[in-house]
């Protein structure tokens, strides 16, 4: 996760205008927070077989978002 958040903060500061480059930034760092504290969370009430099921699913949605998301069916 590491390699990522560094090459995607680059990535963003290098695509993203002036006025969006702060934003970005915040939101990237805000919602990897928010994962950890999820898996913190689920981690209370799951065990962590089912606790790796969840994070395996909420991936492939991910996944499965991105992948409908970039169809030009969809006009994005």
């Amino acid at each position: 996760m590491g390699m990522v958040t560094v090459c995607l903060s680059i990535y963003l500061s290098e695509i993203a205008t002036k006025e969006l480059r702060g934003l970005l930034g915040s939101f990237l760092q805000f919602f990897a927070v928010a994962g950890i504290l999820m898996v913190y969370i689920f981690g209370v009430v799951l065990n962590w077989n089912w606790l790796a099921v969840v994070s395996i699913a909420l991936a492939l949605f991910n996944v499965i978002f991105l992948a409908v998301s970039c169809h030009d069916k969809w006009g994005f």
